[in-house]
């Protein structure tokens, strides 16, 4: 019986590290390019795929990727800041901090509707 929960054990640990051989950490923080303010809950997204995360209120990320990635990019993006692609490769095995500059683009207009159409306003700016 021992000898059996030892093998139970032993199979449960070496298919541990089978399976994680086959995934890169990437890590970071994101923060403004300017204030060096962290952007929480900015969005990172492997190009290519539905994988994707957000940082934490810190700006800090860790992404876990397929090892197969490694020649594809991750985009950064922010609400209100531009976006930001950057090679998985260029992570190296580090955490990166990434600094994100700000969009200036100012709309000229803006619409609202409501959905039953009893509402329709148009702001010039």
């Amino acid at each position: 019986m021992k000898r059996l929960v030892l093998i139970f054990f032993i199979t449960i640990l070496s298919s541990h590290n089978i399976w994680s051989q086959g995934v890169i950490s990437l890590s970071g923080k994101v923060e403004d390019a300017s204030s060096k303010r962290p952007l929480g809950f900015a969005s990172i997204h492997l190009s290519g795929s539905t994988t994707s995360i957000v940082t934490n209120t810190d700006g800090m990320f860790v992404f876990k990727v397929p090892a197969e990635a490694t020649g594809d990019t991750v985009i950064i993006s922010y609400l209100g800041y531009k976006s930001r692609k950057i090679a998985v490769s260029d992570f190296e095995e580090r955490e990166m901090n990434i600094n994100s500059q700000a969009n200036h683009n100012k709309a000229s207009r803006c619409f609202f509707n409501s959905q039953d159409g009893s509402f329709k306003d148009k702001i010039e700016l």
